[in-house]
């Protein structure tokens, strides 16, 4: 109780300063709710947008401005035009892993905000999201937190990041995405330079026709149990209606239900890889002693997304969570697996 009132207390300040949520969503070319370049756009809904995020445990959309020439809407040349395309969005997150501190049994409750900012350069502006996220541990426990008794979590551990990011137009066919995180990872009781860590993206995107793009590239995760994967795969848009992402390590595959005046509804169905890791304090016997943790999961969801013209959006999916694993760098404690659980998310960004 006294780390989910300290979460929430910490999460409402965040709230209050007015600063967002978090990283953009993974979505290479083109929001999954509208149309892909040169297709027919989807009825009373803005252009195309753009954001691509592995890191992102939500889906999220920047602002529905861009160039003209690429079949977007142009920023109006006024002081509130300027300031509306450096101020991008504001996006709040909540997740919730349902568990309790019985056994191996592992809860999580994951609340996060952010904010994306764009500053100019050359064409393509440059994408800088600072957020924090806390996330709320039930269980597993041992008693006093004591290594030689079995896992244990702390109360809470929490992200602070800055995630820059930078999307160039190489050819009318040819982009990239690039992106790096610097963050602290920690419980805030045991910080060492272990805690900061730099997850980060390359990614080459080569559009075939309106339908097809190719996406190749590598993610860096910088987690303790695995520092860098492969990425790739294709999005494919038979119509208006349907985006398929069919990606490594996050396929999302998505169809507009209904349009409702200048907001659309979508469904979809998504996968990707959860967790993270922290520097966490622990405890054997009178030592304090910091340890290393890494929590992974896989993670297959249902979801609902509202989009409108202005860039708000609001999202709730729902899912199961399997093949998860706590494990620790000391090595004093076996890695354990949790059971498969449930999970429900939802947040909205404007």
């Amino acid at each position: 109780m006294r780390g989910l009132m300290a979460a929430v207390v910490i999460f409402a300040a965040t709230v209050a300063s007015g600063q967002r949520v978090q990283f953009p969503s993974q979505v290479p070319e083109g929001s999954p709710y509208t149309a892909p370049p040169g297709a027919t756009p989807a009825p009373t809904l803005g252009p195309p947008t753009t954001g691509f995020d592995p890191y992102a445990t939500a889906p999220a959309q920047t602002p529905a401005y861009g160039d003209p020439a690429a079949g977007g809407v142009e920023q109006p040349n006024t002081f509130i035009g300027n300031a509306t395309r450096f101020f991008q969005q504001v996006t709040f997150d909540s997740t919730v892993l349902f568990g309790n501190n019985e056994g191996t049994n592992l809860g999580v409750t994951d609340l996060e905000t952010s904010a994306t900012f764009a500053i100019p350069i050359f064409k393509n502006p440059f994408l800088v999201t600072p957020g924090f996220a806390g996330h709320i541990w039930n269980g597993p426990d041992s008693f006093g937190y004591n290594v030689t008794t079995g896992p244990m979590m702390p109360p809470e551990t929490y992200d602070a990041y800055l995630d820059t990011a930078w999307k160039p137009q190489i050819t009318p066919q040819l982009s990239a995405d690039l992106a790096v995180r610097v963050g602290m990872y920690t419980d805030f009781h045991f910080v060492s330079y272990q805690s900061l860590r730099l997850p980060s993206r390359a990614l080459g995107l080569y559009q075939l026709n309106p339908q097809w793009t190719l996406i190749a590239g590598v993610v860096y995760f910088d987690r303790l149990s695995v520092r860098i994967l492969p990425a790739g795969g294709v999005i494919w848009c038979p119509d208006p209606d349907t985006r398929y992402e069919l990606y490594f390590p996050r396929p999302k595959l998505s169809h507009r239900i209904a349009t409702v005046r200048n907001s659309n509804l979508w469904g979809y169905v998504s996968g990707e890889y959860g967790g993270n890791t922290w520097t966490i304090q622990r405890i054997e016997g009178p030592i304090n002693q910091g340890d290393l943790v890494d929590y992974n999961d896989l993670r297959l969801c249902l979801g609902l997304e509202w989009v409108g013209f202005n860039g708000r959006r609001g999202n709730f999916e729902a899912g199961y969570v399997f093949n998860r694993r706590l494990m620790y760098q000391s090595g004093l404690t076996p890695t354990t697996y949790p059971h498969g659980t449930a999970l429900i998310r939802g947040g909205f960004a404007f």
